[in-house]
């Protein structure tokens, strides 16, 4: 007959098994680390598109506290979480827009001419809505001539013309 003497007790056998498993688990979990590491430090554009939908989620929710703000007239924390939000997500134009009439509003005239001006060549798609407010500033500015031009552009691009054509009737007569 053929015995197997061992001089470890297996107690000791299973202690060690245990020791590997939590060793082999430790330097997994350190091995990924250090992967999602690299990757972070990478910036692939598929990661960055990843966190893309909670940007913009947040960037509304910026938004729509600063909607809150104009409608209450309090300008300063309008503009402010306006500001975030575009800081957020940069291609936020209703937020960027809406900082426009905050400042407006505010009566700081000079920034919300640039800022809709820069809308302008960025947001394609309200062309009308941004000659619109631009024409408001400058009527409210007292520069008619300017604020008319502003009002036939956005007729020019707008598809229900005959707002901007009421107001300039209204400016001429």
């Amino acid at each position: 007959m053929f015995f197997l003497s061992s001089t470890t007790p297996a107690k000791q056998i299973s202690q060690n098994n245990e020791d590997k498993i939590i060793r082999n688990a430790l330097l997994l979990i350190w091995g990924l680390l250090f992967i999602f590491g690299i990757l972070a430090l990478m910036q692939p554009k598929w990661l960055k598109e990843i966190s893309s939908p909670g940007k913009r989620s947040k960037a509304l929710e910026l938004k729509y506290q600063g909607d809150q703000f104009l409608k209450k007239g309090n300008y300063k924390y309008a503009i402010s979480f306006y500001k975030k939000a575009i800081k957020t997500q940069p291609d936020l134009y209703s937020a960027i827009g809406n900082l426009g009439i905050a400042y407006r509003e505010g009566g700081n005239y000079k920034k919300a001419i640039k800022l809709f001006k820069n809308l302008l060549k960025s947001d394609t798609e309200h062309i009308h809505t941004n000659y619109y407010n631009i024409a408001e500033l400058y009527k409210k500015k007292g520069e008619i001539e300017k604020a008319i031009s502003y009002y036939n552009k956005s007729a020019e691009n707008n598809p229900f013309p005959i707002y901007s054509y009421r107001i300039i009737r209204r400016i001429i007569f």
